[in-house]
């Protein structure tokens, strides 16, 4: 999801996409949903070894630029709003911007998740011309940063391509996305305070399934024991500052529940949102396998409303109902957004386009 903490402009365009939103929540209210957003891994291949991702284990083939401005052209053309570009390091891609700015073109707003290694001075005002908002990696303080993304002097390389960023960002925004692991969430409250002054955000998620094979949220959650503390030490720091603490209150409460286990069924998976793999299959949800059941087809082969009109996405709409309750940062904010109260919705669809999925898995 693109964050939606920052005011919309003047622009017309961003105005009457934004009305368009409110059609959405109208349509999902009464019960004849779309999706709005859409999360494309562009490569799983990736610069860094972080301990909870095997993503870049995976040898996936990737679209050429000519076929991803085809994808790009069809999930316009259904009327998607909002595109999420991640990865493995999406930046790999020496086309990226050029992919983006292709979504930009047809009216999707864009974001962008990544390492920020790869953001040199060169780079970045090409970066910040193509993408409405920017979230960078950054688990914590330097030494936990660099343990966790497995590289030493990964934080320095990061917190580079950042400063590079918003120094050529133009209207681009730019935030922190902080994967919480039980090695990072003692700082979190001081590194939030540390890095304030760099950025115009920060969001954050716990640890969760990959698409690969290990189960990192056995291994690197946060201590049931401790969460009940930090939760309520979140929720004080935000009202505090509300617009810089991303997630919301609800949101935040809800990882209690996610770490206790207790985490409610809170899924529109192929409702509100899809994933996109690196060879253009479109598949039901972004955190799930490229493979069947979840696969539902290629974006080069058939439409988007082909496709969500196939036996292929109604199979894949009944088996995700079998999923374990997730807290997704690219997921979960647009369900709660879609569920919340009609005046709430009105106020946030007027914000959501202009900083939306310029998150975080």
């Amino acid at each position: 999801m693109i964050p939606h903490n920052v005011e919309l402009g003047d622009d017309s365009a961003m105005k009457a996409q934004a009305f368009r939103m409110l059609d959405d929540i109208i349509r999902y209210k009464l019960g004849r949903s779309r999706p709005v957003f859409v999360s494309y891994y562009a490569t799983y291949r990736c610069n860094r070894r972080c301990m909870f991702c095997d993503l870049w284990k995976m040898n996936a083939p990737e679209l050429t630029t000519e076929d991803a401005e085809v994808v790009i052209d069809r999930i316009a053309d259904f009327g998607v709003k909002s595109l999420g570009i991640s990865g493995g390091e999406p930046l790999i891609r020496k086309d990226l911007e050029e992919i983006a700015e292709r979504a930009r073109e047809r009216g999707i707003i864009t974001g962008l998740n990544t390492n920020g290694i790869l953001i040199t001075k060169k780079r970045a005002p090409a970066i910040a011309k193509a993408f409405d908002a920017v979230s960078i990696s950054l688990d914590g303080f330097e030494k936990t940063h660099d343990e966790i993304r497995g590289v030493k002097g990964t934080f320095r390389e990061a917190f580079q391509g950042l400063r590079n960023l918003t120094a050529a960002r133009g209207d681009c925004v730019v935030g922190v996305n902080l994967v919480l692991t039980n090695r990072n969430f003692g700082e979190f409250l001081a590194f939030c305070r540390w890095i304030k002054e760099y950025v115009a955000y920060i969001t954050f998620f716990p640890v969760s399934e990959s698409p690969g094979e290990t189960s990192y949220s056995s291994l690197y959650s946060i201590p049931r024991d401790r969460v009940d503390d930090f939760v309520e030490q979140v929720l004080s720091e935000k009202a505090r500052d509300p617009s810089f603490i991303e997630p919301s209150e609800t949101l935040i409460r809800l990882l209690r529940e996610f770490i206790k286990g207790k985490m409610p069924y809170i899924c529109d998976a192929g409702r509100l949102y899809l994933g996109i793999s690196p060879n253009g299959d479109l598949k039901i949800c972004p955190c799930v396998s490229d493979k069947p059941p979840w696969k539902i087809g290629s974006l080069l082969d058939k439409s988007m409303k082909e496709l969500l009109d196939s036996d292929q996405f109604y199979s894949a709409l009944e088996v995700i109902k079998s999923c374990r309750p997730c807290l997704a940062g690219c997921t979960t904010p647009l369900s709660l957004l879609f569920r919340g109260s009609v005046v709430h919705q009105a106020k946030e669809a007027l914000k959501y386009l202009k900083i939306n999925q310029r998150t975080r898995h």
